[in-house]
């Protein structure tokens, strides 16, 4: 779970993941949600579905692009994105401090997000931060 800050508007049309070892016909789902992710972690009202599909993850070496996402993010707006695959972890780097800025360009500015452990499941003790992502948002 990550979310970014848009410096002009931006359409998100994929993101590339890693996982922890190649697998075929694994199930990964992406929700997206506008503002920051902090206090949705367990939950899932105001989140939504925009990526579901079985796909061929590719192991720590090769990314696999989850493409089709299709979402805007006005100018100085926060977007939260939640990438879940309940078979083969996806992949991470262990972060410095949850919301602190990880990275920028001249499009948007990513921050350090946390990792799940089970899909909205209401349980607090599920969520681990800080956590970042290990693809990249295209």
């Amino acid at each position: 779970m990550f979310y970014i800050k848009a410096l002009g508007k931006i359409d998100i049309t994929a993101i590339s993941v890693y996982s922890m070892s190649a697998s075929s016909n694994e199930p990964i789902q992406v929700y997206t949600r506008s503002g920051k992710y902090i206090g949705h972690e367990i939950d899932s009202a105001g989140w939504t579905l925009i990526f579901g599909s079985n796909v061929n993850l590719l192991g720590q070496i090769t990314p696999i692009e989850l493409s089709g996402l299709n979402v805007t993010v006005t100018h100085g707006t926060y977007q939260s994105f939640f990438i879940w695959s309940p078979n083969i972890k996806i992949m991470y780097n262990t972060g410095t401090m949850e919301e602190s800025l990880f990275s920028s360009d001249t499009y948007l500015e990513y921050y350090e997000g946390a990792g799940v452990t089970s899909a909205f499941s209401g349980d607090v003790a599920d969520v681990f931060a800080p956590r970042v992502l290990r693809g990249s948002i295209e």
